[in-house]
């Protein structure tokens, strides 16, 4: 999906909004549920920084990440609708 359509735009600024952060969307080659769906993505949970965990054994993720997570999805959520 073009960084520029209004829809990542949206999670986009949900995500800046929360975080502060103001760098680029990473893209990743995996293959995800998002290719199954016209505008769609997947995105989140993995912060800048941060140590790849996702399905490896013991994964986990702070409650603190997964508070501000929360916040992003609702933002995400408001964003699409108004």
């Amino acid at each position: 999906m073009p960084l520029d359509s209004p829809f990542l735009q949206k999670i986009l600024a949900a995500y800046r909004e929360m975080t502060g952060d103001m760098g680029e969307p990473l893209v990743i080659g995996g293959g995800t549920y998002a290719r199954s769906f016209k505008n769609f993505v997947g995105y989140g949970p993995l912060f800048p920084g941060q140590e790849m965990l996702a399905h490896q054994a013991d994964e986990y993720m702070t409650t603190e990440d997964l508070l501000l997570l929360s916040k992003i999805y609702s933002q995400t959520m408001y964003n699409l609708i108004k």
